[in-house]
């Protein structure tokens, strides 16, 4: 069982199972936010076979299903890893590495009752190290219910405009920047009033009542080097229910700028490793340009040429309407003006992906904290 622990849909193509059996997942094989997909010793377009393994595990036919690598393991003990396809090196394009996402090294000394007669290996945390028998319990078969893992986990990571007139609906095309990646326009927003609300989704929060700004640390900067950052605003509340913390700032505490925020491994998050992202702000920006995020003449042109009256409102993801009103009108074109680049206010896109260049990989045997994670079955289970 692969169990897909992110909130994005992971595209499987070029992944691949290696040692205990070889298998590569068919180009274009999708496994969705929070979901499992179930690999079989048997051919999944034999639908008398497939209808009957669904039948007698209950499994929906929303778990998508493959397999025909025709081997099956070994009871007495296989590793089985997970590897993903990566970027060919500059000298050998042909080449595609596919460096290890997550493996188990499992013996039939772990557990008697997953030793060939029925039950099988179910993962105790989504982020536990898979060749330790203490990661692992002997339980009843479940396929396709690898989300019952017993882990906390972060799903998903929001921004929205608040006091605006959207008030805190998600603003659906802006994305956290993530360790590891290049800003876009995707990741900052324009809204005059900065940032001033995040949202968090976390499932399995172990103590929500006691959440607090403590739970978390928040920086703000604008080069590429988050670790000299200052100390960001406390935020003016903190609010969490059972799968999703809100935040939110006074306006114009956090603008023209970027700010890092860092859910901790607390009791109260319950989280197995800290959390990290980012969200920029360039007050009367409008995209216009993929090398910066500058705001200029051309900003204040495209802002007075695009207008959105009251009959004819503006969406959450109009890119001109600064203030959140739902106008596009002389309020945002001036809005565009008084915060040009000569005013000092350009947001860098700042760049993350050396940043984890410089940190060396884990070794094979280490604890994975992996965006996938698995659950793998007895040989005789079915």
């Amino acid at each position: 069982e692969i169990f897909n622990t992110t909130s994005q849909p992971i595209d499987l193509t070029g992944w691949r199972l290696r040692k205990g059996f070889d298998f590569d997942f068919a180009p274009g094989t999708m496994i969705g936010s929070r979901e499992t997909l179930v690999i079989v010793a048997f051919d999944p377009s034999d639908v008398v076979k497939l209808a009957d393994f669904r039948s007698y595990y209950g499994i929906g036919a929303e778990v998508p299903i493959v397999g025909t690598f025709g081997d099956r393991l070994s009871n007495t003990g296989e590793q089985i890893q997970l590897q993903r396809p990566d970027t060919p090196p500059a000298n050998d394009p042909l080449y595609v590495p596919h460096p290890l996402e997550d493996q188990i090294e499992y013996l039939d000394t772990w557990y008697a009752s997953a030793n060939g007669v029925g039950q099988s290996l179910n993962r105790a945390g989504a982020n536990l190290w898979g060749n330790d028998s203490a990661s692992w319990t002997p339980e009843d078969p479940t396929p396709g219910e690898a989300e019952q893992l017993d882990t906390t986990v972060v799903t998903g990571r929001h921004v929205f405009y608040n006091n605006s007139s959207f008030g805190a609906t998600i603003a659906q095309d802006k994305t956290a920047l993530r360790p590891g990646e290049q800003a876009s326009f995707a990741n900052y927003t324009s809204y005059a009033n900065g940032i001033n609300g995040i949202v968090i989704d976390v499932a399995g929060l172990a103590d929500p009542g006691a959440i607090d700004a403590t739970d978390f640390t928040f920086k703000l900067g604008g080069d590429d080097t988050p670790g000299d950052w200052t100390d960001a605003p406390a935020p003016a509340s903190v609010d969490a229910t059972a799968n999703q913390i809100i935040l939110t700032w006074d306006d114009g505490a956090i603008r023209n700028t970027w700010l890092e925020v860092t859910v901790l491994v607390t009791p109260d998050t319950g989280l197995p490793a800290a959390d990290v992202f980012y969200f920029g702000n360039a007050v009367g920006e409008t995209g216009n340009s993929l090398d910066d995020a500058r705001v200029d003449a051309t900003d204040v042109l495209l802002t007075r040429q695009n207008p959105r009256p009251f009959f004819d409102p503006a969406e959450i993801d109009t890119p001109y309407d600064f203030n959140r009103d739902r106008r596009v009108d002389a309020i945002d074109t001036l809005i565009a003006r008084n915060n040009q680049i000569w005013s000092g206010t350009e947001l860098e896109l700042i760049d993350l992906t050396v940043q984890a260049a410089a940190v060396q990989p884990e070794a094979k045997n280490a604890r994975l904290v992996q965006p996938l994670n698995d659950k793998f079955f007895a040989k005789n289970g079915f």
